[in-house]
Order: structure tokens, then C-alpha cells, then sequence
């Protein structure tokens, strides 16, 4: 048994992180997938997250691998955590980094609409290496989660994710502007109880640009530079995150 979510543009981001609980029982052998964004004409992920033998897997970029160096046990709860920020993957086990590797290719997608798969894999447009037990709060983001944050969600153990508060869901790191041009970034932010509204409690962002309470951020660039600043999405309960960003104006 596995879910399939049907294809949108949400689903396929340029930066990523997926995370997820994984009960794993047997046989814990083969490979076995978490999640993955398959295709429908060959066997190369854009991206999975999986086990063979029991151990940690991270495909992406035509099949290019990081795994862990050690299997995680058969009936046990696992935390497990993939990212790739645009130039580097990285792979977790229980809030710890295990394996990185260096990527500076963009994630290519298949033109054709593929699902996202949890608990099976896609290739060739049908299912296959199904996970054998059970994966629980699986997320998927637009962005790289930082190590602080994967350990944070790790160390939430079964109490899950602290849904009552937002949480800053746009990258980090901002789309590079051009000084003298017109520049656009929205922030975005899940969770909490809306309206959520944004604000820079730290640093500041270029000259000539500023941001709204719904997290636009927009202006004409008077300076050049690397910026950072810290923003902060606060919800109509009182409850913020915030998100350390940064953004290079050329």
C-alpha cells in the first residue's frame, strides 16, 4: 500500500527538504522507498528517500547517491531528513547529518506529470520497491531546511511538529536583483492562526527595498552587496518563527 499525490507546481521545487518517521519491518532487505518524485519513462528520481538493506538512501540528479554508513534497526522509529539547497545534498538520520555530497545542477523534472510517491517509488509510470511498515508525518518543503532545524523536528519525537505556531515555509536565501532594477520576493509561512504578518526584527534589507505585513518584499535596489536580516511571521494568536535570509544585490 502507498500514496500517491498527483503532480502540481508546489510539488516541484528547485531547493527542497523532505523528513519523515519511518517504522521499518520485515524483511529489511531490497530497496525500499520512503518517498520519491520518479518518472514515467525510466527509473531515474528526480529525487528519493529510502532504504536498501536498512540503510539511509538519497538519490537525486540522474541517480547520483549519498547514503548512510550504518542500517537503521527493523521496528524501531527513525527520523529520517533529506535536503539539497541548490549546490549541496544532505541526508539525516535522527537529526544528524550522515552524508553530503556536492550537486550545482538544477533538479530536472519530468515534462510529463508524475506523482509524488510516499511509501513506494515511481518508475516507468507504475510503482514499485514499496516500503515494508510504516512512515508518519511526512513533509516536503520549498526550500533546505537548515541542521538546526532538522534536529528541532527530530528532537519534537512523538509530540510531532508545534503546529500552533507559523512556520517560514519560502527560501532562505533570496533570488539575487540587480541594482537599479525592480525587485520582487514573497515570503510564505504554514501553520499558526491566520493572518499571519511579516516583519525584519534583525539586520535590514537593501536600500530601497521594504517588505508589507503579507510578506512582499519589493523595491528598486540602491545598493550592491550581500544583505542579511532575520524575518518574522507572527500569526493572529501571538505565536512567531523566524528565518535567518540573506540576499546579494550584483
Amino acid at each position: 500500500m502507498h500514496v500517491r499525490v498527483p503532480d502540481s507546481p508546489a510539488l516541484r521545487p528547485l531547493q527542497f527538504s523532505v523528513e519523515a518517521w519511518v517504522f521499518p519491518t520485515p524483511p529489511g532487505s531490497g530497496f525500499q522507498a520512503v518517498a520519491a518524485r520518479g518518472s514515467s519513462t525510466n527509473d531515474n528520481d528526480t529525487w528519493y528517500l529510502g532504504l536498501l538493506n536498512s540503510v539511509p538512501q538519497f538519490f537525486s540528479h540522474g541517480d547520483r547517491l549519498v547514503e548512510s554508513p550504518f542500517a537503521v534497526p527493523l521496528g524501531r522509529w527513525t527520523h529520517l531528513a533529506i535536503t539539497f539547497d541548490g549546490q549541496s545534498k544532505r541526508l539525516y538520520v535522527n537529526g544528524e547529518q550522515v552524508a553530503a555530497g556536492a550537486e550545482a545542477t538544477t533538479l530536472l523534472y519530468d515534462s510529463a506529470p508524475v506523482p509524488l510517491t510516499i511509501g513506494s517509488d515511481w518508475a516507468f509510470g507504475a510503482a514499485n520497491a514499496p516500503f515494508h511498515g510504516r512512515v508518519d508525518e511526512l513533509a516536503l518543503y520549498a526550500r533546505a531546511l537548515r541542521t538546526e532545524e532538522v534536529r528541532s523536528i527530530y528532537k519534537a519525537d512523538f509530540a510531532g511538529k508545534n503546529v500552533a505556531r507559523p512556520y517560514i515555509t519560502s527560501a532562505a536565501e533570496w533570488l539575487e536583483g540587480t541594482l537599479g532594477a525592480g525587485y520582487t520576493q514573497q515570503v510564505t509561512a504554514v501553520l499558526g492562526t491566520g493572518p499571519i504578518s511579516f516583519s525584519i526584527v534583525a539586520g535590514a534589507l537593501p536600500p530601497g527595498l521594504s517588505i508589507t505585513s503579507t510578506g512582499l518584499a519589493n523595491g528598486v535596489p540602491s545598493a550592491t552587496g550581500s544583505f542579511g536580516f532575520t524575518v518574522r511571521a507572527t500569526d493572529a494568536a501571538g505565536l512567531s518563527a523566524e528565518q535567518r535570509c540573506a540576499l546579494r544585490i550584483v
